[in-house]
């Protein structure tokens, strides 16, 4: 570390002596490395990373966290633990993340005195959408080989719009559905079948 003073001279002589500061001649630090997303809700994103293996010749004393929403795009910062060299995760909520968004987080390293390249992230305020209220029921049926069979669709989306349902017989995907459909006909069925939906 250098340690830095500064003193005036004139003609008569030096006067007295600044306060000192110190000052470590350090490279920037090399970025967080395995930035990712631990979990996720409407209203909450956690992340972790691992803080970076090589300091720039200063011990890191902390991170940054900057959030973008996509659609509003300009950064704020919404972590600011620059004094927390041990602190590696933070959970961003509210009134940064809103539901059914998709945010861009910015992660830097700072060291004594200069931060790290970012490490970049993108991620979603939302979560997978909740379980219908009540199993598939049997809608008609047709012949001994073909049925109706409908269910009610989640009073939750998790956040965004449902992209579709996957009808599974026996385990297995049948198939894939789109949005709107909540009623499917199971074709070339085999009597005394047992299926479970």
């Amino acid at each position: 570390m250098y340690k830095l003073k500064v003193a005036a001279v004139n003609s008569i002589g030096k006067g007295q002596w600044s306060n000192t500061i110190g000052y470590y001649a350090a490279a920037k630090p090399q970025s967080p490395s395995n930035f990712l997303l631990v979990s996720q809700s409407r209203t909450k994103l956690t992340v972790a990373w691992k803080a970076p293996i090589e300091d720039g010749g200063c011990p890191v004393t902390g991170y940054q966290i900057w959030i973008e929403n996509i659609s509003e795009p300009g950064f704020n910062l919404a972590y600011d633990g620059v004094s927390r060299s041990t602190q590696t995760s933070f959970t961003i909520s509210y009134p940064y993340i809103q539901p059914g968004l998709y945010y861009k987080l910015k992660l830097f390293s700072k060291n004594c005195g200069l931060f790290s390249d970012s490490t970049l992230l993108t991620v979603a305020s939302g979560s997978v959408p909740a379980q219908p209220p009540k199993a598939p029921y049997i809608l008609s049926y047709d012949s001994s080989s073909s049925m109706t069979v409908k269910w009610d669709c989640p009073k939750d989306d998790g956040g965004f719009s449902i992209r579709g349902y996957r009808l599974y017989v026996d385990d297995s995907v049948e198939v894939e559905l789109d949005p709107s459909a909540n009623v499917f006909q199971l074709n070339s069925l085999i009597l005394g079948m047992s299926l479970k939906l």
